[in-house]
């Protein structure tokens, strides 16, 4: 049976009212308004409101079947609307709808239908199910609270729930079961539904709110470029808000997107207040489809920041090259690898401090880093050792390297401890054969140059002869290289 009011423009019940409906009763009406009343809706009842539900001031209502409303939902009860122990339906099936008021309804299942964007201006309770269907939920700042534990009582077709500041949507968790938070937005037309799946690691009691940012985080000041080595870039058309309001143990967190759109991430991050973006401990990065990606965080229990973002990460890559030792007085070439860009730290005794293979310098031990880049803006560091040794050492050590930039550094051609054979002779020698340089002592101070001009930069040979009492006691011969 269907029962109609077609003369009335709206039901008002007032104070002492009450309304049964049951069987198969249907009020169709542009408004509903109930001011200090009862409603019950039991036994398959149906109550189609056309346009807008007002509950004033002390309202209550019984819903054990089904409510329809198209319009506006306004609770002004000082309650939460419903008896909270029954089980009863409130379906959104108008167009553009909102759920508004002074007082916070707590419904027990709700379901968003039909057309338009459904907006709440207070925070929404659920006992039960949230369906979204299809429909954009914007609830601005507010949150939509479920309190079902199970872990399929939030559905949706196409829907989500759209944010902003510390609303979100927040759920009740008390499982090992996947529970979906399905938050987006709309961008240009288009839906950007990046969801959240957090799976606890242990029954236990939990309580976790998700929030999709729709801008780059740079503007929330969660600066991009403040950020751990080995992170080489980090989304900057949105991140995730993720609150932990009641946990037992760690959680693992799915994290699903567009890699064809947000780009090729391959793990998260998270802000840490140092300030600093730092790497979250990522279990594994899962293609659905060309379209579709998941990254799964785990095991994760650190919120005192909420912030996590997409990123591109890469493995330790920079290297310094080997710890070595040098004699005293003696030159080391140093020779990173890795990247495009170098930085050394520090930087004394090095020829450069921003190239890959710098001379050193230097009458006692030293310790550098190197800073390395590559060509996808990923840094990492290596570290290196240069040993001085000072002991008294019989057998010159002959350098193969000596630069021509008057900066300081290795400018001589030093050979070390030569001052123990001051019966020596040196020639130096091209490509060709041709002698450029020759001494009889030589005395350590040959620059590169022949006849007061500088050599080519290139290869050449030496020979040198170590003599004692006119005898040859020892003859070197070897390449070294002039480096402009």
């Amino acid at each position: 049976m269907t029962t109609t009011l077609p003369n009335i423009r709206h039901i008002i019940l007032i104070i002492g009212s009450l309304v049964l409906l049951s069987a198969t009763t249907v009020f169709a009406q542009p408004m509903f308004s109930l001011s200090e009343g009862y409603i019950s809706i039991t036994n398959e009842a149906l109550l189609n409101v056309d346009g807008d539900v007002y509950l004033d001031v002390n309202t209550v209502i019984f819903n054990e079947d089904t409510i329809r409303n198209q319009g506006d939902w306004i609770n002004e009860s000082n309650g939460l609307g419903f008896d909270p122990s029954l089980p009863g339906y409130v379906y959104l099936d108008g167009d553009d709808q909102t759920i508004t008021g002074s007082s916070i309804t707590r419904f027990h299942n709700i379901v968003l239908e039909n057309n338009g964007t459904k907006y709440a201006t207070i925070n929404v309770e659920v006992d039960s199910l949230l369906d979204l269907g299809d429909r954009q939920f914007d609830v601005d700042t507010n949150t939509v609270f479920v309190f079902n534990t199970e872990s399929n009582v939030v559905n949706r077709n196409k829907g989500f729930i759209r944010a902003l500041g510390n609303g979100g949507i927040e759920r009740s968790l008390n499982s090992t079961n996947r529970y979906v938070f399905p938050v987006g937005f709309a961008l240009g037309g288009d839906t950007i539904y990046r969801p959240v799946d957090i799976i606890p690691n242990t029954s236990g009691s939990y309580i976790y709110r998700v929030r999709l940012v729709e801008n780059d985080p740079n503007l929330d000041n969660l600066n991009r470029q403040e950020r751990d080595l080995l992170i080489c870039s980090i989304n900057d058309r949105f991140y995730h808000k993720i609150w932990e309001d009641l946990g037992t143990d760690s959680v693992a967190i799915d994290f699903t997107f567009n890699p064809l759109e947000d780009g090729d991430f391959n793990d998260i991050v998270h802000w840490r207040n140092l300030p600093q973006w730092e790497i979250a401990p990522s279990f594994s990065s899962t293609d659905i489809s060309a379209n579709e990606r998941v990254i799964r965080m785990t095991p994760w229990k650190n919120y005192l920041s909420e912030n996590f973002a997409l990123s591109e990460t890469t493995g330790p890559f920079a290297q310094a090259g080997n710890d070595t030792t040098i004699y005293l007085l003696d030159t080391a070439y140093l020779s990173a690898s890795g990247g495009i860009d170098y930085t050394w730290t520090p930087s004394d005794y090095l020829s450069c401090d921003n190239c890959p293979d710098p001379f050193f310098f230097h009458d006692s031990t030293t310790s550098y880093v190197v800073l390395v880049e590559n060509d996808r803006g990923c840094k990492d560091i290596d570290s290196i050792t240069i040993f001085v040794d000072d002991r008294f050492d019989q057998d010159p050590f002959i350098p193969n390297g000596l630069t021509m930039n008057n900066d300081g550094l290795n400018d001589f051609w030093y050979i070390r401890w030569l001052y123990q054979f001051p019966e020596n002779s040196v020639s130096i020698v091209n490509r060709w054969g041709d002698v450029v340089y020759k001494a009889a002592p030589y005395n350590n101070d040959w620059r590169g140059t022949w006849r007061g001009q500088q050599l080519p930069a290139g290869t050449y040979y030496y020979i040198l002869n170590l003599n004692e009492s006119g005898q040859t006691r020892q003859t070197y011969t070897g390449h070294i290289t002039l480096v402009e």
